[in-house]
C-alpha cells in the first residue's frame, strides 16, 4: 500500500509536550538543580517532571539541545546520554531529535529515535503514537515481520489510547478536541496495519474510531483507508460515503486525491451496476 497518510498534525499538536524553544532554535530550558536550596525550578514534557541535577549536566543538556546541524546534534545527544546515563532528560533530549527527523522527513531516525524515547519511559504518548504511526506507514503486506510490526504497532497505540482515556496523560494546555486528535492518530495507525494484513472488519473499526475522533484535522488518507476497508466487505454504499469525504478533503494533497477519485469511481460504478435493472 501506498504510504499516504500525513504526520504533520502530530507534529504541531504535539509540539507543545516539549519544553519551549528558544529564540534561537530548538533547545528547550530546563533549570539546573539549586546546590545551595536543593529545590530546582522543573521543566516538564507531558505531565513529568524532569531537571538538572548538576551545572554540569545542565550546560551539557543545552548545549546538545542547542544544536542546529542535525548530525552534530545527534551525536551531542548520544554523547549526554553516556556521559550522563541516570539524566532524566536523556527522553527530552531524545524526543527533540524525533520531531526533528520527522520533519525531515527520515522515517529511519525517526523511528530510531523514538524506540530510544520509549526505552527510556515507555509511557511517553508522543513517542508512542509517533513510533506507531510511522511503523505504520512503512509496513507491505510483503514484510516478512509483518506479524511482529503488527504486534508492536498495536501495542503502542493502545498503551497511547490508555493513558490518555486514563487521564494519566492530559496536559493542562491542551482542549480535549486535541486530546481527541491525538487519540485519532493511534487509532489511525491500528487501523492501517490492519489494513495491510487484510484484517478488514479491525481495519474498519480503528479507522472510523480516527475519523470520529479528528474534528479538528481530518486526515483524507484515513477517510480513504476506511472506504477501502469497507469496499473489500462489500459496503459499498458506506464505502462510497467515505470515498467521497476522502476527495473532498484532498484537494491539497494530489497523491491522495488521486487514489481516492480512482475508489470514488469504482464505489460509483458499482452503485450504477446494482442500480440497474
Amino acid at each position: 500500500m501506498k504510504r499516504i497518510l500525513s504526520l504533520s498534525a502530530l507534529v504541531l499538536i504535539t509540539a507543545s509536550l516539549l519544553p519551549a524553544q528558544t529564540s534561537g532554535g530548538q533547545a528547550p530550558q530546563p533549570q539546573p538543580a539549586n546546590p545551595q536550596s536543593g529545590a530546582p525550578s522543573q521543566p516538564a514534557t507531558e505531565s513529568k517532571v524532569k531537571a538538572a541535577k548538576t551545572q554540569q549536566e545542565y550546560a551539557a543538556y543545552l548545549a546538545a539541545a542547542s544544536e542546529q546541524d542535525m548530525a552534530k546534534a545527534d551525536a551531542a545527544v548520544n554523547d549526554f546520554a553516556t556521559k550522563f546515563p541516570e539524566s532524566d532528560l536523556r527522553s527530552i533530549l531524545y524526543e527533540q531529535l524525533m520531531r526533528r527527523y520527522q520533519q525531515a522527513n527520515n522515517a529511519d531516525k525517526t523511528l530510531e529515535m523514538g524506540h530510544k524515547v520509549l526505552a527510556l519511559d515507555p509511557d511517553s504518548v508522543f513517542a508512542l503514537i509517533m513510533v506507531s504511526s510511522v511503523l505504520a506507514e512503512r509496513t507491505n503486506d510483503t514484510d516478512l515481520d509483518l506479524q511482529q510490526r503488527r504486534d508492536e504497532i498495536l501495542k503502542d497505540s493502545s498503551r497511547a489510547i490508555q493513558l490518555i482515556d486514563s487521564g494519566a496523560f492530559k496536559p493542562a494546555q491542551f482542549t480535549s478536541d486535541q486530546l481527541n486528535s491525538i487519540k485519532s492518530m493511534a487509532y489511525a495507525a491500528q487501523g492501517t496495519v490492519e489494513l495491510i494484513g487484510k484484517n478488514d472488519k479491525a481495519a474498519e473499526d480503528s479507522l472510523r474510531k480516527a475519523t470520529e475522533l479528528n474534528s479538528m484535522n481530518p486526515e483524507p488518507a484515513v477517510w480513504l483507508r476506511l472506504a477501502i476497508a469497507m469496499d473489500h466487505q462489500k459496503k459499498y454504499g458506506d464505502a462510497l460515503t467515505a470515498a467521497n469525504r476522502a476527495v473532498q478533503l484532498s484537494a491539497n494533497e494530489p497523491d491522495v486525491l488521486k487514489m481516492a477519485t480512482q475508489e470514488q469511481t469504482r464505489l460509483k460504478q458499482l452503485a450504477d451496476t446494482k442500480a440497474a435493472p
